[in-house]
């Protein structure tokens, strides 16, 4: 039978022995004819284990919160630079050259988050009619605009963060809707085609 080591595994645990194996030897080392250097050598053996352990913590906590400061940054910036993007791309001067020149024509790419419409395919569905679309992995959700048969304008009833909306199957015929996009709070791109239910 394999006796189970005496040294711990968990670091914490390594940690608290060594730290008492340390005291304790200090204390029966010298009765058992171990000479004062290798008392001290023993200790420092010792309490390297214990700083090792510890600085490797602090240094884990430290990569783990510059890395949430790294995403943060990443995601928060990159929103503001879409959005002066967004208003690049509409000024009166804008050019397909000063684009390029910028790097904001993605390529191989035709989606352009400022010019981009949902494409709305509705589908009869359980619950009743699903207006399914794509958010392209970067749009937050759709917003939803409806006219009901007599009324004159649409009016905003909704906002969907995952596709597909759902309208009940009891929605009066001829209502009309159509989506727009929107990035967290911002509505973006152009409307839809209009759906008629």
């Amino acid at each position: 039978m394999v006796s189970k080591d005496y040294v711990p595994q968990n670091e914490l645990e390594l940690s608290k022995w060594s730290a008492n194996f340390a005291v304790q030897f200090a204390t029966v080392g010298p009765a058992l004819g171990f000479t004062a250097e290798e008392v001290t050598a023993t200790a420092s053996a010792c309490t390297g284990i214990g700083t090792s352990i510890v600085e490797s913590d602090a240094a884990k906590l430290e990569f783990e919160k510059k890395v949430t400061v790294k995403k943060t940054t990443i995601e928060t910036s990159t929103t503001s630079i879409r959005e002066i993007v967004r208003r690049v791309k509409v000024a009166p001067g804008y050019t397909e050259e000063i684009g390029k020149a910028l790097g904001i024509i993605a390529g191989g790419s035709s989606f352009d988050p400022a010019t981009a419409a949902p494409v709305i395919t509705l589908v009869k569905g359980s619950a009743g009619w699903d207006f399914k679309y794509n958010l392209h992995s970067y749009f937050t959700g759709v917003v939803v605009y409806r006219k009901k048969a007599g009324e004159s304008v649409f009016t905003k009833v909704d906002v969907d963060l995952k596709p597909p909306y759902t309208v009940p199957a009891t929605t009066e015929p001829g209502t009309e809707f159509y989506f727009q996009y929107l990035k967290n709070d911002q509505v973006m791109g152009y409307p839809s085609d209009i759906i008629v239910v």
